[in-house]
């Protein structure tokens, strides 16, 4: 009798404890869900490429979609895909014989705060070699025999121009500019051993 008894006052006693741990925990869990963003991805962290599965699982996918506006898109050394700066894109456009940029096609990926700051760290945004910022891309739906288009906020990494350093890379200008970076494009060019 007397440990039951026992029992009972621990309970009671911890019953406020217990339930300000519950409501502490959910209310965690709440603010978790809520700092999400959207990331749009067009290179090696797309499906079927080297790095998605390290980087994007438990990432939830939320369909394709393409730049709203034409962005650079360059292949790299290694095979690396980089999406140069809009400055660096802007500044070539003038000439009749630089390459043009195009829209963009990627995929869109809704991930927590914490996974974001995982991208930072693997993308380089301390170390100089990527920027992120917010773009719009437009992602397309079908229902029936009409399609409708709208414009998602996304995260999207660019490569940086480096410090001290007042363009991009002339090779990487002057690159062919591609809409969209595939998996066979990867398994043709991309050295992951070389771009580490």
């Amino acid at each position: 009798f007397s440990e039951h008894y026992a029992r009972a006052l621990v309970t009671k006693t911890q019953a406020p404890f217990l339930r300000q741990l519950r409501n502490w925990w959910f209310s965690d869990i709440e603010k978790r869900e809520q700092q999400q963003h959207v990331l749009f991805v067009y290179g090696t962290l797309k499906r079927n490429c080297h790095w998605h599965d390290k980087y994007l699982t438990g990432a939830h996918f939320l369909g394709v979609g393409r730049t709203a506006q034409p962005q650079s898109l360059v292949i790299g050394a290694c095979g690396v895909p980089y999406l140069l700066p809009t400055s660096s894109s802007s500044s070539t456009k003038d000439h009749d014989d630089a390459p043009r940029p195009k829209h963009v096609r990627g995929e869109l990926y809704r991930i927590s705060t914490e996974m974001l700051q995982g991208m930072d760290d693997y993308e380089g945004i301390r170390k100089g070699h990527y920027t992120r910022e917010e773009i719009d891309v437009e992602v397309s739906s079908v229902a029936g025999s009409s399609e409708t288009k709208r414009i998602q906020k996304a995260f999207c990494y660019f490569y940086a121009v480096k410090p001290g350093v007042s363009t991009v890379d002339a090779s990487l200008l002057n690159a062919e500019r591609i809409a969209e970076y595939t998996a066979e494009e990867q398994k043709k060019r991309y050295n992951p051993i070389h771009h580490i």
